[in-house]
């Protein structure tokens, strides 16, 4: 049927069989897959011109298979729109969608897409853009698992609350901004280990999860944990060895076993709070090196005393006061002056802490990357 051009499946649809409609090579734009729909045949639309496809089936459990994908040889086929209501997404859905090259992803609580074998966007080796949605709330384990061409920047809203495991392991993403206010769970790997290079906080985010960033040996330089955050989990940066400096915002009060184990990289830790965090035992511990020894501790001016005698705190060799008290009202006053954490006046702002001196005779803090 070379000129069959358009495509209804009605809002009642539950099965689309095997071939259904194969070999159509006259469907072109878009086909929109109904939420009713729970299974999928082999083949069903192999060969077609789709161009976009908007899949919002609540609860498809079963999508072709390798050896007969659902969408094997459309060409064309280079746009997927995931819809609010999608709950599951099977195994190899997608496989072999070697031309698409863009996916939004809007649905709200998706537990399942695919397994780690066999991953949902499996041979999905063009896909280079990933936008989620403002009201995802879960990003499920293996959702876009070994998708390669996933490079550059990937932004998690400030909806998202759960993370899978190796949910972007295997891409190639190098940058996360991380705006998820309120992200209780990330389990281990859900991001690959070694591309990802840069990692930015938004400015309301809460809680960094337990394993959140586990084994990112790729992430080096400066880390900076914003003011908002009151918690780091067990091992959320274990092992990122390339880290040279972590500034730890003024409102975390506890932080987990094994957060920064073996930072080996870590020559600086900044702790802007003026009441020692509560830390488990082995925080900043390492069986290859002394962190304690090599990364030196700066602290508020008025609290080096009581760092000196925190659990976990006193075991650094060098704690210095480097941030004196400060103020947030920054309503009225101006800058009128600008020091580095040694007491420097600078004329510019300058990399590392800041010690703002404003017009109403306050201080503030700044960091500048």
């Amino acid at each position: 049927c070379t000129n069959l051009t358009k495509l209804t499946i009605g809002d009642n649809v539950k099965t689309i069989p095997s071939d259904a409609f194969s070999g159509c090579t006259g469907l072109t734009g878009e086909l929109v897959i109904p939420v009713s729909v729970t299974s999928i045949g082999g083949y069903a639309f192999y060969g077609t011109g789709l161009t976009e496809v908007n899949f919002n089936a609540e609860n498809c459990t079963t999508m072709g298979s390798t050896t007969y994908p659902v969408f094997e040889y459309c060409n064309n086929l280079a746009k997927l729109s995931i819809g609010e209501k999608v709950k599951t997404i099977p195994s190899n859905a997608f496989y072999k969608c070697t031309s698409l090259t863009e996916v939004n992803f809007n649905a709200e609580n998706c537990t399942t897409m695919g397994s780690y074998s066999s991953p949902a966007f499996n041979s999905c080796t063009n896909l280079t853009k990933l936008t989620i949605g403002d009201n995802v709330k879960t990003i499920p384990s293996n959702a876009f698992c070994k998708c390669t061409g996933l490079t550059g920047e990937l932004v998690i809203p400030v909806s998202v609350t759960s993370i899978g495991e190796y949910a972007f392991y295997g891409t190639g993403l190098t940058e996360v901004n991380f705006n998820a206010e309120n992200c209780t769970t990330m389990e281990s790997f859900a991001f690959d280990t070694s591309t990802l290079t840069k990692l930015t906080f938004g400015d309301n985010v809460k809680t960094i999860p337990s394993n959140a960033f586990s084994g990112c040996t790729g992430l080096t330089g400066e880390l900076v944990i914003p003011n908002s955050v009151s918690f780091i989990g067990k091992s959320a940066f274990l092992q990122c060895i390339g880290l040279a400096s972590v500034s730890i915002g003024n409102s975390v009060t506890s932080i987990g076993q094994s957060a920064f184990y073996e930072c080996t990289g870590l020559t600086e830790v900044i702790s802007l709070n003026p009441t020692p965090p509560s830390c488990a035992e082995n925080v900043f511990a390492s069986e290859s090196s002394d962190i304690y020894a090599t990364a030196k501790l700066i602290v508020p001016e008025a609290s080096v005393s009581t760092y000196k005698s925190a659990n976990v705190w006193k075991r650094f060799y060098n704690i210095e006061a480097g941030i004196d008290d400060v103020t947030t009202d920054k309503a009225i006053a101006t800058e009128v002056a600008r020091y580095d954490v040694n007491g420097r006046m600078l004329s510019k702002p300058t990399h590392g802490i800041n010690i703002i001196k404003m017009s109403d005779g306050s201080t503030r803090k700044e960091w500048v990357k």
